[in-house]
């Protein structure tokens, strides 16, 4: 799955960016473990399922992750996310956790908090990160932050964790071809 962007393409790392096939391995954890599904209630154009995921009520900060994806040190990844909830949530944020190469971790970078406004879906979430030294593995997630009722519950689709490929370079001319294709500046190197 590839993504466009203004400056290439984001190349999707995670083995389900998208849901129509199911959840794949994404996890819930603090409260979400076990609620994870797919929704026909939202998806992205194009995409016929999200993933939804809820809290229980009492866990504060649940969230829904990404499996675990193979990183190289010191290399710009970007982490993306569509989401949607029908009651909404007012403190949402993206995170990525780094693990060395015995599944250790190393650190956790997080986006500024945002609101998911109720029955608004938010496009283009996303965060730029760059892998720490060490960094073997990473995962990818949708936190809502404090402690939600069971009833809220979060959408998402077209999430992405990746790499940005740069758009292909557009060839020049080769050197002692047409150097004047069009003659508005003159005959250049052309002879009668």
């Amino acid at each position: 799955y590839a993504s466009a962007s203004g400056s290439g393409t984001l190349e999707a790392l995670n083995a389900t960016p998208t849901f129509g096939s199911g959840i794949g391995g994404w996890t819930g954890l603090n409260g979400a473990a076990g609620t994870l599904t797919t929704s026909t209630v939202w998806a992205d154009s194009g995409n016929t399922q999200s993933l939804q995921f809820n809290g229980n009520g009492s866990t504060a900060d649940p969230l829904a992750q990404t499996e675990s994806v193979t990183v190289e040190p010191d290399t710009a990844y970007t982490w993306q996310a569509d989401l949607y909830s029908a009651a909404g949530w007012s403190a949402t944020e993206l995170q990525v956790v780094w693990y060395d190469d015995t599944g250790t971790e190393i650190s956790t970078v997080s986006s500024a908090v945002f609101d998911v406004a109720a029955g608004t879906a938010l496009t283009g979430s996303s965060m730029s990160v760059t892998s720490p030294d060490g960094a073997a593995t990473a995962v990818g997630g949708v936190i809502m932050m404090g402690t939600p009722p069971s009833s809220v519950q979060m959408l998402v689709d077209t999430a992405i964790f990746g790499t940005i490929a740069a758009a292909a370079p557009v060839a020049a001319a080769p050197a002692g071809l047409n150097a004047t294709p069009t003659f508005g500046s003159g005959i250049g190197g052309w002879t009668g």
